[in-house]
């Protein structure tokens, strides 16, 4: 009898937690903090490197004064914004010069000590009207140089299973991931297991947990991996709670690859980066062998400007579309509240607080500081990269908006 007392006792506790966790289907209160940008945690594949700031190649840019970005041979149009009132944004860039250079002077030790050091911007990019405005580049960075992305890979894979779907290689995002996972036996995996859709992967919603400490395995394949993460898994009621982890995009690299036959790496290649332009990038290797998906992506700050504005202009690029309007729209529309955020299919959206007036911004974001803010209400991309900083939210609420409404 006290046995079953005891038993029962653990389900009532367990039942409460999960209310007490989602009290409003769909909204997570776990993870009311949680921004996108924070430390990568790999469980099911390798963590993603990205190293620190070389510091014998960080420069001393002075004082900076507006310039039209170059016009170079890679798709991106640029324009002269001198007919508009920027200067809070140049006093933005000169203020973030001022911050890396402090940061800079109090670095300690020897070079090998310091180049793991972290915490500042190294690039920031604005577009308007589907031309590049502002662009400048700080510390050890570069026009030509590949940026870590982190978790805006994520969104990349997200729109590569938006065109699978366009293309009719995945029937929609209404389906069961089993369904193409084909190695996986279905009796060997737990029954909710079986339920999990897709979209409920898309959504961080798949109801997967593993633990990294209980991530038992042989060795990894491309024919194994999903098969020995689904076995040992504990479940949950797929697209009940919200949890943001890499195990659910791993996943979904999988149904990419049965589906269609390529890793995301060459799915995107061809389908996306190809027609954009977009040639001086890579990607990681999950522990399985596929592209890793969950980040591990590098790509220039100005790439980063063109998916921002493949975003805002509906999938479409130069006249030809990439991906329809209706998978953007389902990859950037809210599906997910975990409180201040807002999830889509890997995508983010929030709003911006200006006076008595809202703004909506969708964006991609990656661990350590990695944006693209889309904010359609003023046809505009802002792009930052940064080695450890959450400062852009700010930046982006308190200048950038607020520059926006003045100029408009």
């Amino acid at each position: 009898m006290f046995v079953m007392i005891q038993k029962w006792a653990q389900i009532i506790i367990c039942l409460t937690g999960v209310l007490l966790l989602n009290p409003v289907p769909g909204v997570a209160q776990k993870s009311l903090k949680y921004d996108g940008v924070d430390a990568e945690v790999a469980i099911v594949t390798a963590a993603s490197s990205v190293g620190g700031v070389d510091l014998t190649q960080f420069k001393e840019r002075g004082v900076i004064r507006y310039r039209q970005p170059e016009q170079r041979e890679d798709q991106v149009n640029v324009a002269n914004a001198n007919d508009i009132d920027l200067s809070a944004i140049v006093e933005m860039v000169n203020v973030i010069e001022k911050d890396n250079q402090q940061w800079y002077n109090q670095q300690t030790g020897n070079q090998k000590q310091r180049a793991k050091q972290k915490g500042c911007i190294d690039s920031f990019l604005l577009s308007c009207s589907d031309s590049l405005i502002v662009e400048e580049y700080f510390a050890d960075s570069s026009v030509d140089e590949p940026h870590f992305q982190m978790s805006i890979t994520k969104s990349i894979l997200s729109l590569a299973i938006g065109i699978a779907i366009d293309q009719g290689h995945i029937k929609s995002e209404k389906e069961r991931l089993i369904d193409y996972l084909p190695n996986v036996k279905a009796d060997k995996i737990p029954m909710l297991a079986r339920t999990i859709t897709l979209e409920d992967a898309l959504t961080m919603r798949s109801g997967i947990r593993l633990e990294k400490s209980e991530w038992k395995h042989e060795e990894v394949t491309i024919q194994n991996h999903a098969a020995l993460i689904l076995e040992q898994c504990e479940m949950i009621q797929p697209g009940s709670v919200y949890k943001y982890q890499g195990i659910d995009p791993e996943l979904l690299s999988h149904v990419l690859y049965n589906a269609t036959g390529c890793t995301l790496e060459q799915f995107v290649a061809k389908h996306l980066f190809e027609p954009m332009g977009i040639s001086n990038y890579s990607f990681g290797k999950s522990e399985c062998g596929l592209t890793k998906s969950a980040a591990g992506m590098h790509l220039t700050s100005r790439d980063m400007i063109k998916i921002g504005q493949l975003i805002l202009n509906n999938g479409n690029w130069k006249g030809r579309q990439l991906i329809s309007a209706t998978w953007i729209n389902k990859a950037t529309q809210s599906h997910v509240d975990n409180g201040k955020h807002q999830y889509g299919y890997f995508w983010w959206q929030h709003t911006v607080h200006v006076g008595t007036n809202d703004y909506l911004v969708h964006s991609c974001r990656g661990a350590r500081g990695q944006f693209i803010y889309i904010i359609p209400e003023f046809q505009s991309v802002a792009v930052f990269t940064s080695y450890g900083t959450r400062k852009p939210f700010e930046l982006l609420e308190t200048v950038i908006v607020p520059a926006l409404i003045y100029d408009r």
